[in-house]
């Protein structure tokens, strides 16, 4: 059985261990541009590219990424150009390379 504490935070009694997470405050992936023809797009890719993309890497490809960072609502969201077939790890270090700090200290930094 797992020991339980008090969260002052939560004000709730929670497993011990439990840890907050930043909030989410991106839009919906759907307002980003993730939707079912993107979906499509991407698992058609995908087939045709089952091995990441990137240099030295031989995982199999799981995440459709936009070279350019925009996303499918991007200029170039839906030309195959701009797409590469990258793992979950590669992807994760693409982009935090290019975007240090990531989303949350992104949003605090324009509020």
């Amino acid at each position: 059985m797992a020991i339980s504490k008090y969260c002052a935070r939560c004000e709730a009694v929670m497993p011990k261990g439990h840890k907050h997470r930043a909030p989410d405050l991106r839009p919906s992936a759907a307002a980003r541009g993730y939707d079912a023809k993107h979906q499509r797009d991407r698992d058609s890719y995908l087939g045709r590219y089952p091995v990441c993309e990137e240099p030295g890497c031989e995982a199999r490809s799981t995440v459709l990424d936009h070279i350019d960072g925009l996303g499918p609502k991007g200029p170039r969201g839906h030309d195959e150009s701009n797409w590469k077939a990258l793992c979950a790890p590669c992807h994760g270090r693409k982009t935090t390379a290019q975007s240090p700090g990531g989303w949350y200290a992104k949003a605090k930094a324009t509020e």
